[in-house]
C-alpha cells in the first residue's frame, strides 16, 4: 500500500469506527455547508427519536472529520471536502451496511479515537493484516509496526474478545522465560534492530563471548531496560545469529488470526483498501450510497440497528458504578505485573476513566503513580 493510500486508510478508519459517525459522515452532510443544528436536524431525520448531544457533534467535527481532512470547516459551519465526498462518504454507507448486517458495531473491533489518539483503529487493521500473513509474538508486532508492546497487547486483547485473533494472557509467561545463545556467526554481521543499533550491537557481542543469556541478565549487565533488551533479542533471533530455549514453564503462545477474523479483512479491508485505490470497490460503494439515498426506509432501518448496536458496546452508553470502575482499572493494571506499567493515556482511552478519576484511585491507595521521564505509569502496590 502506497504511502498516500496508508494515510487515507487511517483517516478514514478513525472516521468510521462508530455507526454514528458513519451515519454523520455518511448521510447528514455533503458538499453544501451546513451548521450543528441542520446536522442535528438530518440526523433525527434519520433515527426519528434520537441525536448526539450538540457537543459530541462538535467533538466529531473538531477532532475527527476535520483533522482527517475529511470535513471543511467554514466559518461557523461545515462541509465534505473532496476526499470526504469521494471516499469518506460512500466508505461510510458501506461500513454502516456491513455493521448492521453482521450484526457487530465496528467500535467493538476497530476501538476509539480521541483527541489526541486516533490511530487505533488503523493499527488493530495492520495487526490483523500482519497476523494474516503468520502467527506473530508480541515483541515481533512491535518491532514490525513500530509500536510499543504494551499497545500491542492492549489492541491484541480487544481483538481476541471479539473472536478475531487467538492469544495467552501475559500471565502465562510468569511460569517460564527464555535463554538465548548464539548460534551463527560474528557480532559484525548483526544488522541494527529497531531504534536501538549500538544496544544491538552490545548485545551481540556479549552473547557472542558469554555464548547464552536471558533478557533479564543482559538488561542488567548492559544497564539497559528489559523491554529494549527483549525487543533486540526478539530481532537477533529472526537474524538466525540466535536461538531461545523457554526455560522453567510454558512458553508465551503466538497471536493468530483466526477465520472470522481472515473473513473480516478480506469482506471488510481488502474492499476499503480497493475503494482507496479507485478500484471497482469504490463504484459499488458509490452505488450503495445512492441506493440508501433514494431508499429512507432501510437507511432508516441501518442508522438504528447501527446505533443500537453501538449503544451495547459503547463506555459512553453503559455508565459504571464507581467501584466497578475501581475493580477494571486494577485489574487492567494487574495485567502488565510483568512489564512496564500501562500509561494514564493507556487506562483512560482503554477503559473510559478520566484522569481526575485515575487520580483519586491513587489517592485511595489502590495504584501506585510512577514517573518515567516524561511518562506517568501505575503499578499495583505489593500490598494488594
Amino acid at each position: 500500500m502506497s504511502d498516500r493510500n496508508s494515510l487515507l486508510e487511517k483517516a478514514i478508519l478513525s472516521a468510521i469506527n462508530t455507526e454514528i459517525k458513519q451515519s454523520i459522515l455518511g448521510f447528514c452532510l455533503d458538499d453544501g455547508i451546513k451548521t450543528e443544528s441542520e446536522i442535528r436536524k438530518s440526523f433525527l431525520e434519520l433515527t426519528q427519536t434520537w441525536c448526539p448531544h450538540q457537543n459530541s457533534l462538535k467533538d466529531y467535527m473538531r477532532y475527527t472529520f476535520v483533522p482527517t481532512g475529511l470535513v471543511d470547516a467554514v466559518g461557523g459551519g461545515w462541509k465534505l471536502s473532496k476526499v470526504g465526498k469521494k471516499y469518506g462518504r460512500p466508505i461510510a454507507a458501506f461500513s454502516l451496511k456491513y455493521a448492521t448486517e453482521k450484526g457487530v458495531s465496528l467500535y467493538s473491533i476497530l476501538g476509539k479515537t480521541s483527541s489526541d489518539e486516533t490511530s487505533s483503529p488503523f493499527n488493530r487493521i495492520m495487526i490483523l493484516k500482519t497476523l494474516f500473513e503468520g502467527s506473530q509474538r508480541e515483541t515481533d508486532l512491535a518491532q514490525k509496526l513500530a509500536l510499543h508492546k504494551n499497545s500491542i497487547c492492549l489492541h491484541l486483547k480487544r481483538l481476541k474478545d471479539v473472536g478475531f485473533v487467538s492469544y495467552d494472557s501475559v500471565e502465562v509467561e510468569k511460569k517460564g522465560w527464555a535463554r538465548y545463545r548464539w548460534v551463527s556467526g560474528t557480532p559484525d554481521d548483526v544488522k541494527g534492530i529497531a531504534n536501538y543499533p549500538s544496544l544491538t550491537k552490545k548485545i551481540a557481542r556479549y552473547l557472542y563471548e558469554y555464548k547464552e543469556a536471558d533478557y533479564a541478565e543482559i538488561s542488567k549487565i548492559l544497564g539497559c531496560s528489559a523491554s529494549n533488551a527483549s525487543t533486540v533479542l526478539a530481532g537477533l533471533e529472526r537474524q538466525g545469529v540466535i536461538s531461545s530455549r523457554w526455560v522453567g514453564g510454558k512458553r508465551l503462545s503466538e497471536a493468530a488470526i483466526l477465520e472470522a477474523g481472515k473473513e473480516f479483512v478480506k469482506e471488510y479491508v481488502e474492499k476499503i483498501e480497493d475503494a482507496l485505490s479507485d478500484g471497482p470497490e469504490l463504484e459499488s460503494m458509490e452505488r450503495l450510497y445512492e441506493e440508501l439515498k433514494a431508499d429512507k426506509v432501510k437507511l432508516r432501518s441501518y442508522v438504528h440497528e447501527g446505533i443500537e448496536l453501538y449503544k451495547r458496546v459503547s463506555p459512553y452508553q453503559k455508565i459504571k458504578p464507581k467501584w466497578e470502575k475501581i475493580r477494571d482499572v486494577i485489574e487492567f493494571v494487574r495485567q502488565f505485573e510483568d512489564h512496564r506499567g500501562p500509561r494514564t493515556r493507556d487506562i483512560v482511552n482503554q477503559l473510559n476513566v478520566s484522569a481526575r478519576q485515575l487520580k483519586e484511585i491513587v489517592g485511595m491507595g489502590y495504584l501506585l503513580k510512577e514517573k518515567e521521564g516524561r511518562e506517568t505509569r501505575y503499578r499495583i502496590p505489593k500490598s494488594s
